[in-house]
């Protein structure tokens, strides 16, 4: 039986039509004696996953498949020309059509390809793919293994012979337009290099991606549906969000205007300011995705939350948006996660882990300083500033930046993205009365822009989240806690209710669970929010690193490992994505049964049908410990200490209490705590949409 091969995909696509092709070079050059399997798959989306567009994925497992080639053997400085026998391989291929002189070999030929008259490392897009691969094949049901991934970059509108020109000496992984089974092999062992086999005393070179016997390529077939079966079982809420952000929605705004102005004149810098559950999110990421599909933009968005970078993930995903390099996209990651790749880009500061490396952020303020004084005195216009970076130039090869919750930017991030950027490219989405990160006043409005109307400023106060009896209720809150704040119901959105109450337990789980299925929603739609009291740390587990991944030394550090007791509490029937997981929460679950449950500092920006609060009294315990007064800035405040305190910790708590769309919920540990008797009289004053159990 001969080898089967298989080619799934979208058919109108370039990808596609690469996938067909090699196809061909399989069924011309595979010997007849060979048998098994081939999947081909074009245009594939990785659900959950920081790099989710893939072009073409290869996986094959067969027998008799064997290659007289010439490759270097692990360790071996010199090379062998020997068969080779294939039992199983795995690869991605990116596809581009640029012609040879659109495309520079770099340094350590990575191929870098002209887009917008800006260069993009294909290379480390691809390299990221790959990995982004590893990791899918790993996590999910369906394969649950270790697969061994090797990376090409199909060159398609460049032969071999101008490919052997612009290429430096050495190894790579780069295709031509017509490449024979011959040169795919031998890039593939120059990645997946073969061991010898001995077998009834005969040694033999052996290649594998996986054990023979543990996978299928039905399994692969069912790890590439993944993506849309759950795009066809998504809840309500979930599919508003992704149909919503392919629309046109920009010429609609009274800032589109100041948004497009590209001229030489330059456009308006454009702040989109309100209250929480204003929509605030939801409009610069519709923005974004409008100058992606619209304009043909490259979009960049950048926030705090590692759970709504995650969130976003998921929705653009859904609404297949692009995140390829050298092509118009939408990506999204944490300011920390891009400052520390400046960082090290422009030779600042570099190491690994730094994310999670408690040194380094308290000496963060200060490299955002040298950073911005190394800026301005080298640059002398936006052109030169690739010039003097020293490696992951597409940081800087974006059209547009978004920023989410601008109010805790501190002044030198500010002055480090004006020098970059320059501000008609930058748009921000703030709330001055929300901030979170001490005291900073980091100065986005310039004084002369007040002088000539340099800038364009919304002002929203509607909610487009919550139903109006919620809106009520937080309104009510926020007076009965002293705060300045009021919200204006959308008169569409009506309903909503509130349950108070001193445990959560699973009757009134399903009670809530099955009123989410019935509205047209699923499990994602229901979001739990947990006090950091309930986290429990685990132990800690050791993890190596290179510091430079030229380093031939690993180092080694230790890691906490926690999980939240809810989890635990409802084992077995409650079936939780636990964000409270340092490493769960920074991909986006891919089951749509499981409940999202991250710690209330992570809430911002997010949103569910049914949102439930666990022991919101130990929330507000935790920031009244938590501020921090700054005495400097407050000498001559005429408010109080404690004053001062409420209002942080009051206004904070205003956060979780709108994220909730119809249904929200709050537990109390302590029913006699201050909070609990405020609720209690507002339960008293509503107690037609109220509930006190």
């Amino acid at each position: 039986m001969p080898v089967n091969i298989i080619l799934k995909g979208q058919q109108d696509t370039d990808e596609y039509k690469a996938g067909l092709k090699l196809k061909g070079i399989f069924e011309n050059s595979i010997p007849q004696k060979a048998e098994g399997d081939i999947l081909i798959v074009s245009n594939v989306t990785l659900f959950g996953q920081e790099v989710k567009d893939i072009d073409i994925v290869v996986t094959a497992k067969v027998k008799g498949l064997w290659n007289k080639l010439k490759f270097r053997p692990k360790g071996e400085f010199s090379y062998v020309d020997e068969g080779v026998t294939f039992w199983s391989f795995c690869f991605v291929i990116e596809l581009k059509k640029h012609r040879a002189t659109e495309v520079k070999i770099g340094t350590m030929n990575n191929v870098l390809v002209s887009y917008n008259g800006k260069l993009h490392d294909a290379t480390y897009q691809n390299e990221k793919q790959k990995y982004s691969l590893v990791r899918y094949f790993k996590n999910i049901d369906e394969v649950k293994k270790n697969v061994f991934i090797s990376n090409f970059i199909w060159l398609s509108n460049v032969d071999s012979k101008e490919l052997i020109i612009i290429k430096k000496p050495g190894e790579h992984n780069i295709l031509p337009s017509d490449f024979s089974m011959q040169w795919l092999l031998m890039l593939l062992l120059s990645q997946n290099k073969p061991y010898k086999k001995i077998k009834n005393g005969n040694a033999y070179w052996n290649c594998n991606s996986f054990l023979n016997d543990e996978l299928s390529i039905d399994d692969f077939k069912k790890a590439f549906d993944l993506f849309e079966n759950v795009k066809k079982n998504v809840g309500k809420i979930t599919r508003q969000h992704f149909e919503r952000i392919s629309k046109r929605i920009l010429k609609e705004q009274k800032y589109a205007e100041a948004i497009l102005d590209n001229s030489d004149k330059g456009g308006k810098f454009v702040i989109i300011q309100g209250k929480a559950g204003t929509g605030k999110t939801v409009k610069i990421l519709n923005i974004a995705c409008d100058l992606c599909i619209n304009y043909g933009h490259r979009c960049l968005i950048l926030t705090y939350n590692f759970t709504l970078v995650a969130d976003i993930k998921r929705t653009l995903t859904l609404a297949h948006i692009p995140d390829g390099i050298g092509r118009e996209s939408v990506g999204i990651m944490t300011l920390f996660k891009f400052f520390i790749d400046l960082f090290e880009a422009f030779g600042i500061y570099s190491g690994e882990n730094m994310l999670d490396d408690a040194a380094f952020f308290a000496h963060y303020p200060k490299y955002c300083q040298e950073l911005s004084e190394f800026i301005k005195a080298n640059k002398q216009n936006y052109t030169e500033v690739e010039d003097f970076m020293q490696q992951n130039h597409q940081l800087i090869s974006w059209d547009y930046i978004l920023i989410d919750e601008a109010q805790d930017w501190n002044p030198f991030e500010v002055d480090i993205l004006y020098s970059i950027f320059g501000p008609s490219r930058i748009v921000i989405a703030q709330a001055p009365d929300q901030k979170v990160r001490g005291s900073n006043n980091p100065y986005w409005i310039k004084p002369k822009w007040r002088l000539h109307k340099d800038f364009e400023q919304t002002n929203e106060k509607k909610s487009f989240r919550q139903k109006s009896n919620l809106v009520g209720f937080v309104n009510q809150f926020a007076e009965k806690v002293g705060l300045s704040w009021e919200l204006e119901p959308n008169e569409l959105f009506t309903g909503g209710r509130v349950i108070i109450t001193s445990k959560y337990d699973i009757d009134l789980h399903n009670e809530l669970y099955e009123d989410c299925l019935s509205s047209g929603n699923k499990a994602y739609e229901m979001l739990f929010l947990v006090p950091p009291s309930r986290i429990v740390t685990d132990g800690t587990e050791e993890i190596k690193f290179k510091k430079h991944k030229d380093d031939k030394e690993f180092f080694t550090k230790l890691i906490k490992v926690r999980h939240c007791n809810l989890v635990d509490e409802f084992s077995g029937k409650i079936d939780f994505w636990d964000g409270t997981n340092k490493e769960l929460r920074r991909n986006y679950p891919v089951k749509i049964d499981q409940h999202r449950l991250i710690q209330y500092e992570s809430c911002r920006g997010l949103e569910g049908w049914t949102v439930v609060c666990i022991e919101l009294d130990e929330l507000i315990k935790y920031l009244d410990n938590k501020y921090q007064d700054d005495e400097v800035a407050n000498e001559l405040a005429l408010d109080s200490l404690e004053e001062r305190r409420n209002r942080y910790t009051y206004m904070w708590t205003l956060i979780p209490l709108t994220r909730a769309i119809d249904t929200l919920v709050i537990t109390l540990k302590d029913k006699n705590s201050p909070i609990a008797k405020k609720l209690y009289e507002l339960y008293k004053h509503n107690s037609d949409f109220v509930e006190w159990r």
